[in-house]
């Protein structure tokens, strides 16, 4: 059975972030659940004062499209997270031909030290995203950065109530479109919360919808566990965030 490190509860309808070396004894009788966008699964507080180190368990099965924390350690092995650079990252997923030059750099100029090291840098949307979602919102990334610095998700919604602002990974469902502008928002708790994405590309944009779940008269599906989840890359500006490049968006697989 797999253990959780961290797990979120609700205060005044605020979702956040606990770890369990930081639970009491008055925290065995809390109610806690699975930091994943929508997911129902409840948690419980194990081992305070045990042979193992304070963690969490389910109690309740995770919903269907829930990333379960050993989805996670399947994605982020070996990871060294030091040279993170939000800038970097934003401009390495909107260069079109970024990807091509920068296998060809690694093939031919660091082919020999690639064998000596191992290590995976967060310069990719997808292995940043899984190595954010595993830790707690207050695990640092580098010396001056942590996980709520960059991610905006269920746990970290709250803190980006009035603005969000600079280069943010958003993790959210899509909800609509009208034009070029695609909408996407939260299933659970903050449900006002809607964030535009405005696409440079209609092309870029279609290529997203298509991957998107419809109905029988081509309508995205309203918010359900079978309504897609994205990861948005972008410079935001109050809610907004443009999209130059279709791989600004991820779709995470379970």
């Amino acid at each position: 059975m797999a253990t959780y490190l961290y797990a979120i509860k609700y205060e005044n309808g605020i979702p956040i972030s606990v770890e369990a070396k930081n639970c009491t004894y008055s925290d065995l009788n809390t109610t806690f659940h699975c930091p994943t966008i929508g997911c129902t699964a409840i948690l419980k507080l194990c081992s305070l004062n045990g042979h193992y180190p304070p963690h969490f368990r389910k109690i309740t099965n995770h919903s269907d499209f829930c990333f379960n924390e050993n989805h996670y350690k399947s994605k982020i092995k070996d990871i060294d997270p030091s040279t993170f650079d939000f800038e970097k990252l934003y401009n390495i997923t909107v260069s079109e031909h970024s990807n091509n030059s920068k296998k060809n750099v690694s093939n031919n100029s660091h082919k020999t030290k690639n064998k000596k090291q191992s290590n995976q840098e967060l310069n990719k949307i997808s292995t940043t995203f899984y190595y954010l979602k595993s830790k707690s919102i207050n695990s640092p990334i580098t010396s001056n950065v942590k996980v709520k610095d960059i991610l905006v998700d269920t746990r970290t919604s709250h803190i980006y109530s009035k603005v969000v602002f600079g280069f943010k990974m958003l993790e959210a469902q899509i909800l609509y479109y009208k034009g070029n502008i695609l909408t996407v928002g939260y299933p659970i708790n903050n449900i006002k919360f809607r964030y535009h994405l405005k696409f440079n590309s209609l092309n870029d944009l279609n290529f997203i919808l298509n991957k998107c779940p419809k109905d029988s008269n081509n309508k995205l599906l309203s918010f359900s566990n079978n309504k897609t989840f994205i990861v948005v890359y972008g410079k935001w500006n109050n809610f907004t965030c443009e999209i130059f490049n279709k791989k600004q968006i991820f779709f995470p697989k379970k």
